[in-house]
């Protein structure tokens, strides 16, 4: 049969359609990207018009504005040739404290996007990213398993709108940087496959630029993966690491990798002593709340739309329910449990990566599986392969889920890859596979956004008072009040706008030396306790006389302005009673917003702050028990360990008569007084929790520093042998109050 010729009425091909067909395939990678940045609009909306002002989630506070603060300093840093692990702006009665860049690929990152933007912008804009390019590079880690591009696509989709990451961009950047993770797996599966000097070098730094992005996924991703990875290809295929050239280039890719990381793992394994031991303590105390909950896997989080009603009365049985909330999508798993129904996909390549998942998950439990708020066994598993120095403080086991959202969302993209096949047999069959996948995944969405759509932001408000501040030149220090423990993020934000050290902070890791020098600053405890700030007779309470008022001891310490917030831990009542003692101390205020409750009082710089003082003034060291304090309406008690110092200053030297109120906590205790080092008089207390009046013989005090000891000849006792419920961690020894000084 001839074949006519085209006539008018003839149907033509659509030269634009097949154009476009031809681009779109010759550049999915770019059109994949460009929808994965159109919906992380769409779902973020309208926080790119805002991001010099708003931060994403519910509160403006906490660590979203300590990590904007982290950004602005590693840049002030960098600029001004400081090191940027250590710093003087935060708790600045001390000469610098220890910090640490979490993100340090953020960091620098953020140094030439605030030419241009604010703080707050660069950290917004990384925020932003984080969640296309996630999808992006889980796209091509998929295109190694499967050529159906929309099964590459969906496994994107799943991971990077995954509860976990929709939770993290309203909470850190750091740990909402999830881009690097399958950028790393995908470029070490091009390498095992291509072993050129060219994709090793690329491996290296990709495997390198996981954990410069979060510290954390070093411990929770690149190990579990690199493991089970090289585990597998040895039982698979071990004549590859019997190839020499093979061996080399593997060499040249960890090399790399190593030289990449050295920017972040230097500083974590130079770590202050008095830091690595916070970090040991909270490691200790928290792992195992900060562990999944095998039941939060399968329950939608709390905060999501349409389900929080729900799951929120379950979670609220669990203890840390923020850190317990990974819900995987029962799109995700119907698809990953798909997946195996067609025989292309029982292959070891889909087996590797349901046993990664398992893996991940049988990590993420830490050292005791839970079921709801129930613990059903001890969990060993954590403990064998994270119990060694160099991991033991990564506290944070529940974050494996990282790891087991790609290896599930790559499961995932085979299941629609199978589906694809079993049912796409026409034009029109795809028009309607297309359209179902459109359904599962906005139902995908449904399920795993939290709070609303598009996901809730809020503007960071910012009090006139810190434009005042800023626009002053003197080199003074800011005292934020209230001072909780920590203290809010907002503190160490508004320092991005006014540039002055701040007494107060909010690091990673909080010491005891940090926390004293704020609580050492006279007439402080009032504001650092709620229990303690609606009391009038609390003010000016401690275990020891001041000998100073507030003014004098703030002048004395180069502090120049005190602002006082309405927080949500104290009452408004609180609020009021504070700002009355302020206004007595300081006289009136500089600035007084109703509508903010905020109130400023700026002193000037004293020229003269640092004289001896002419009075006896007392300061607690080493040994105490810090953020713990007990006020019985007259007098105020601290709590000190086995070795608990007072540091006295004394203006002449002297005979001088010490007198105090002690109390031994659970037994009875011998308290051994020492002067500068030398054994004074020991003192038996032979009557657990009451309180005995004790008067030393007349001390020879030195002029200028003395140490006083506290010492406990028979040791102090935890707490928790005591109370098994309870998780303090201290070792108590005494109470003491009433410390007094007479002629």
């Amino acid at each position: 049969m001839k074949t006519l010729p085209a006539t008018l009425d003839s149907p033509r091909p659509n030269s634009k359609v097949a154009a476009l067909r031809d681009w779109l395939d010759r550049h999915h990678r770019l059109a994949v990207l460009l929808i994965f940045t159109f919906l992380s609009l769409v779902i973020t909306w309208p926080l790119v018009l805002h991001l010099n002002e708003n931060v994403l989630g519910p509160e403006a506070d906490g660590d979203p504005l300590y990590q904007v603060w982290t950004l602005w300093w590693y840049k002030q840093a960098v600029l001004s040739g400081q090191d940027p692990f250590h710093t003087h702006n935060i708790f600045a009665l001390l000469p610098q404290v220890q910090v640490f860049t979490q993100s340090y690929l953020d960091s620098v990152v953020s140094v030439p996007l605030q030419w241009v933007l604010s703080p707050l912008g660069a950290y917004n804009l990384l925020i932003f990213t984080s969640l296309p390019l996630t999808g992006f590079t889980t796209y091509l880690l998929v295109g190694e398993f499967t050529r159906n591009r929309l099964a590459c696509f969906a496994a994107g989709f799943f991971y990077t709108f995954s509860t976990y990451h929709l939770i993290r961009i309203a909470g850190t950047v750091s740990l909402s940087t999830l881009e690097f993770g399958p950028l790393c797996v995908w470029r070490v599966f091009v390498f095992y496959r291509r072993p050129t000097v060219l994709n090793a070098v690329l491996t290296g730094l990709c495997i390198g630029l996981v954990p410069l992005s979060e510290i954390y996924f070093l411990a929770y991703f690149i190990l579990p993966f690199g493991f089970l990875f090289l585990l597998g290809k040895l039982i698979t295929d071990y004549r590859w690491f019997l190839n020499l050239r093979n061996l080399g280039m593997g060499a040249i890719a960890a090399g790399t990798a190593a030289v990449v990381m050295v920017p972040v793992l230097l500083p974590f394994l130079n770590v202050d002593p008095e830091v690595q031991a916070e970090a040991q303590r909270v490691s200790a105390i928290t792992t195992e709340q900060i562990s999944a909950n095998l039941s939060g896997y399968f329950l939608p989080h709390y905060f999501n739309a349409l389900f929080g009603n729900l799951t929120l009365p379950i979670y609220q049985t669990f203890d840390y329910s923020n850190e317990k909330t990974y819900y995987l999508g029962y799109i995700l798993v119907g698809l990953v449990v798909t997946a195996f129904f067609f025989k292309q996909n029982r292959r070891r390549s889909t087996y590797f990566w349901l046993i990664a998942a398992l893996v991940s998950i049988g990590l993420s439990f830490g050292p005791k599986l839970y079921i709801f708020d129930n613990p059903v066994m001890y969990w060993p598993f954590y403990n064998l392969v994270f119990n060694y120095p160099l991991f033991s403080t990564f506290r944070a086991p529940s974050r494996t889920v990282i790891f087991t959202g790609l290896a599930l969302a790559v499961i995932a993209a085979l299941g629609v890859a199978g589906l694809y096949t079993r049912f796409v047999k026409s034009r029109r069959s795809k028009l309607v596979f297309y359209g179902v996948m459109a359904g599962l995944l906005v139902a995908s969405l449904a399920e795993n956004i939290p709070w609303s759509f598009p996901i809730t932001s809020q503007p960071v408000l910012v009090p006139a008072i810190y434009r005042q501040i800023a626009a002053d030149h003197d080199n003074g220090l800011v005292l934020e009040l209230p001072d909780l423990v920590p203290s809010p993020g907002s503190y160490m934000f508004y320092q991005t706008i006014h540039h002055k050290p701040i007494v107060n902070g909010y690091p990673p890791r909080t010491t005891d030396s940090m926390i004293l020098s704020v609580e050492n600053l006279p007439y402080m405890a009032a504001f650092m306790y709620p229990d303690l700030a609606g009391n009038s007779a609390a003010y000016g309470q401690d275990i020891y006389p001041y000998n100073v008022n507030f003014k004098t001891a703030l002048e004395e310490k180069g502090i120049t302005y005190v602002v006082l917030h309405q927080n949500p831990a104290f009452r408004p009542q609180d609020f009021a009673t504070m700002q009355t003692f302020l206004q007595a101390q300081l006289g009136e205020p500089i600035y007084n917003n109703q509508v903010e409750q905020v109130v400023g009082w700026h002193l000037p710089l004293n020229p003269a702050r640092n004289q001896p003082p002419t009075t006896f003034r007392f300061t607690r060291g080493t040994g105490w028990l810090t953020h713990r304090v007990a006020f019985d309406g007259s007098y105020l008690e601290r709590f000190v360990s086995q070795d608990g110092q007072i540091l006295v200053q004394a203006p002449v030297a002297g005979l001088q008569t010490l007198s105090l109120v002690a109390r031994p906590f659970y037994k009875p205790l011998t308290l051994e007084l020492r002067l500068n080092g030398q054994p004074v008089e020991t003192v038996s207390l032979s009557h657990p929790g009451q309180t005995q009046a004790i008067t030393f013989k007349p001390l020879n005090f030195n002029q200028g520093q003395n140490t006083l000891e506290i010492h406990s000849v028979e040791g102090c006792q935890p707490h928790y042998l005591y109370e098994p419920e309870s998780r303090d961690p201290a070792c108590y020894a005494f109470g003491i109050q009433q410390v007094r000084l007479g002629s």
